[in-house]
């Protein structure tokens, strides 16, 4: 008798609660639950960006900057976006798959708070299939 093969799980399903909760929050634009649950994992403007490798060494702490941007970005959360960038100062926002996203779902506060943080993304050049894909 075959089994099935193992399903994936998504990046999501693999977070601690606290973290599943965040990323909740930049989906919804909760701001002020945002604001608690940084504070909660001893989050301040000013912290140095996550990243997934850090993630799993200190699961107690907030997921991937970059996950709770895009996810901001996706879901056009334009506040939920000034509040990562003000408490990861030194994140970067040039990325193909973040820009993308807001290509994809173009939101003019969405676009204004990315380009604040970051001015020099209007000159942006994605690279050929990105933006290819995007058209």
């Amino acid at each position: 008798m075959a089994s099935d093969p193992p399903q994936e799980t998504s990046w999501y399903e693999e977070l601690a609660l606290h973290q599943q909760e965040m990323i909740k929050a930049c989906e919804t634009g909760d701001v002020l639950r945002l604001h608690k649950l940084f504070d909660a994992a001893w989050v301040w403007p000013g912290a140095t960006p996550t990243q997934r490798t850090i993630d799993t060494i200190y699961p107690s702490g907030p997921p991937a900057t970059s996950d709770m941007l895009h996810t901001a970005v996706t879901h056009n959360q334009p506040a939920i976006i000034k509040l990562l960038l003000k408490t990861y100062p030194s994140a970067c926002v040039s990325t193909d798959v973040l820009l993308g996203s807001a290509c994809a779902n173009p939101d003019l506060p969405t676009l204004k708070a990315l380009r604040s943080h970051d001015p020099s993304i209007v000159n942006y050049n994605m690279d050929q299939m990105t933006a290819w894909t995007l058209c």
